[in-house]
């Protein structure tokens, strides 16, 4: 089921003009947290003996590697749109690894004119096609501009649920991926679209 679903993203956001990416599931906790002036926390899984201090831990979260993909392609024309379904890992003392995975679908834009709304449309467009709709309650996180972010809620199956979050990046954080250009992105969880069954 979850392969479906990831299938299905993929056929969408590339249909709508968003290249899919691959980042790496190893990560660091600078990145994770620091540069997206979110606080540390405890719940992540920490590799040990790292082989280097970019791979200290496993990715909580999938929004730095997609602005560490635009660091990377700052010479290429803009605006650029791309995304990423991948998993991250959580700590949870229910299961038997001590840790859970969980789906994730990430996906952002860069370039002069990007805006909240930009980054709002394709979100619709992609629950749309999960037979959602959705709807958007404002709330402040470190890693956006105050004002300019929202919990995303699907409505699915006369069912409402919290399944992420988006708006436009905070300049201080694209900064911090030397980033000279506006970014706005979204990164909601997958699982509970599951609930859907023509999906």
């Amino acid at each position: 089921k979850d392969q479906k679903l990831c299938g299905l993203c993929q056929k969408s956001l590339t249909g709508l003009g968003l290249f899919e990416v691959l980042t790496l599931i190893l990560s660091s906790e600078e990145a994770q947290y620091d540069k997206l002036l979110l606080p540390r926390d405890d719940d992540h899984v920490i590799i040990d003996n790292p082989i280097s201090v970019e791979q200290t831990m496993i990715r909580r979260r999938l929004l730095p590697g997609l602005l560490d993909t635009f660091a990377a392609n700052a010479d290429q024309e803009l605006p650029q749109q791309i995304f990423e379904v991948g998993y991250i890992s959580q700590i949870d003392g229910k299961c038997e690894t001590g840790s859970r995975e969980l789906s994730r679908l990430a996906g952002a834009i860069i370039g002069p004119k990007v805006d909240y709304s930009g980054i709002r449309s394709i979100c619709e467009a992609l629950l749309r096609e999960f037979g959602a709709s959705i709807k958007t309650v404002p709330t402040q996180n470190p890693a956006f501009i105050p004002g300019r972010v929202a919990m995303v809620h699907a409505l699915l199956n006369g069912q409402e649920m919290v399944i992420g979050i988006m708006g436009e990046v905070h300049p201080q954080v694209l900064e911090n991926f030397k980033l000279v250009y506006p970014v706005s992105a979204f990164e909601i969880q997958l699982s509970p679209l599951v609930l859907n069954p023509n999906k």
